[in-house]
């Protein structure tokens, strides 16, 4: 496995702002978002499609982390790292 590019957090800052212009553009309205709390303001549809897991692993290796939108994806990713 290569060296990552950025830190995990960043990556899922970045993953998170693609999401949200996708959506944006899919829905053909703005959405409000709040980084804090990672919530979608006044927009249930949005907040819907923005509900996934996210894991952050650290360990000897480093930091390594994974976002899906599928629990069985993130189970069956932490149940190999366990």
């Amino acid at each position: 496995m290569g060296v990552p590019i950025c830190h995990v957090e960043d990556g899922h800052k970045v993953a998170t702002v693609c999401d949200l212009a996708n959506m944006s553009l899919r829905f053909k309205r703005a959405i409000r978002w709040d980084p804090d709390k990672e919530l979608a303001i006044g927009d249930k549809e949005a907040q819907t499609m923005c509900c996934g897991a996210s894991i952050l692993v650290v360990g000897n290796g480093g930091r390594r982390g994974i976002r899906t939108r599928d629990p069985g994806v993130a189970n069956a990713v932490l149940s190999q790292l366990s």
